[in-house]
């Protein structure tokens, strides 16, 4: 639905207050449907006139997933996690990406590449032309490595290690994270987009270091270092124009 402007803004022209309120009052009266108190008489409207959403389950094998759809926005969630899916205990990581001996890239790396139990962790719905808003929820680990040098000394690497994760919406990078460094933790990865009606798919990916932070170290062996995952999930929030 395309919003007209009560006032025209024409090149050259003074931009007046009264210009800007009357087409922003319209635009926001046209969104909430024109209605007020006095449009509609009392108890008008009662739940039973209300069509109940729609549950669709998406789960399979190796991961958890459903889509909720109702009248003015849709609902979407796929997990992929330790207590649940993994069928493991919570202190236990689902998989052990290492980072040394498999086969990774520089750059962004998909989720779905981590293990073949991965392969269906993305977000896949017929999107509704409005808004795209939701969260992705990543539980992991990036280790660090001790070793020793030619003179038996224990050095730690782990300064320079860092990953960083980010959301793609149809191949777009929508939201990302910061570096984050050697640790065990919780990220909360929020994204707002707009969209139109057309299929939409939603990613992880991951990028990440393992390299020596101090060159002047001599060691006999590469740095080893591992990812562990715990849980990946990505919900979104469809709501419709």
């Amino acid at each position: 639905m395309k919003n007209y402007t009560k006032v025209a803004q024409k090149q050259f022209d003074q931009v007046k207050t009264e210009n800007l309120n009357a087409n922003n009052k319209d635009t926001v009266a046209t969104f909430n449907g024109k209605l007020d108190a006095q449009n509609m008489p009392v108890k008008s409207l009662s739940r039973q006139k209300m069509e109940n959403g729609k549950i669709i389950s998406t789960s399979t094998v190796n991961r958890y997933g459903f889509s909720w759809l109702g009248q003015s926005q849709d609902y979407h969630f796929v997990r992929r996690w330790t207590t649940y899916e993994g069928g493991n205990d919570i202190s236990l990581p689902i998989y052990t990406f290492d980072l040394y001996n498999k086969e990774w890239r520089s750059g962004w790396n998909n989720a779905t590449e981590i293990h073949s139990s991965f392969a269906d962790f993305t977000l896949d719905f017929i999107g509704e032309s409005g808004m795209l808003h939701g969260c992705a929820d990543i539980n992991f680990r990036h280790g660090t490595d001790i070793m020793a040098d030619n003179n038996n000394v224990h050095v730690e690497f782990s300064d320079g290690w860092w990953t960083r994760w980010g959301i793609f919406v149809n191949d777009v990078l929508v939201a990302e994270t910061n570096k984050l460094y050697p640790r065990l933790e919780n990220i909360m990865l929020p994204y707002k987009i707009p969209c139109g009606s057309q299929p939409i798919r939603i990613e992880l990916k991951w990028q990440t270091v393992t390299t020596n932070p101090n060159p002047e170290l001599q060691v006999t062996t590469e740095p080893y270092s591992r990812m562990e995952i715990y849980g990946l999930s990505i919900w979104c929030c469809n709501t419709r124009r």
